[in-house]
């Protein structure tokens, strides 16, 4: 019975890129916004964490050393800054959270998403077009003739013939055919 071929799991950060996700984030925070402080729990700090500071964190240690990528860096602390200090500090103390807090955040995350989706696209189009120049290298790369034992005998025969010797044939071969020496070692006594 053969198996279907194991996909890897999407980077957890991909969801940082997923509009749906941003917008029902920030809808839920607005909600829990409205709501006295005193019903927060750690429980709501922890989900936030889990949920955007990971993805963040996983995005940072997968992108944080491609010192072309610092605008994206600074962007991606800048959220985990608003939502550290400002949204996940007020759901662990029991803080009143400020709708400015998450209109921040909002702004924030599109931001992030706006300049890393960007370098991303532009990453995978200069890879599309460096694999391009790869394919266009190899088949425009010169290939080697087939040829076979026949071929070769016949063209031994006729050499000796014409020279009275076979001294040389080979390196004749390999001219005449468009290949190397080992080719005709090769398929010289083919049948």
């Amino acid at each position: 019975m053969n198996k279907p071929p194991q996909r890897s799991a999407p980077p957890i950060w991909q969801v940082l890129f997923d509009d749906y996700f941003r917008e029902h984030t920030i809808d839920v925070l607005r909600e829990r916004a409205g709501v006295p402080a005193r019903s927060y729990t750690t429980e709501d700090a922890d989900t936030l964490e889990k949920q955007l500071v990971e993805p963040l964190y996983a995005w940072i240690d997968a992108f944080g050393k491609d010192r072309r990528r610092l605008t994206e860096i600074v962007a991606a602390d800048a959220v985990l800054e608003c939502v550290n200090l400002d949204i996940a500090y007020g759901f662990k103390c029991r803080q009143q959270i400020e709708r400015e807090h998450i209109d921040k955040l909002d702004r924030l995350w599109t931001e992030f998403q706006r300049l890393a989706g960007v370098a991303m696209v532009a990453d995978q189009e200069q890879a599309r077009i460096q694999a391009g120049r790869r394919n266009a290298k190899n088949a425009t790369g010169r290939h080697k003739p087939q040829v076979t034992g026949s071929e070769i005998r016949k063209f031994k025969a006729k050499h000796e013939y014409d020279k009275g010797t076979a001294y040389g044939w080979i390196a004749a071969a390999a001219t005449h055919f468009k290949v190397d020496r080992n080719t005709i070692k090769a398929h010289e006594n083919d049948e």
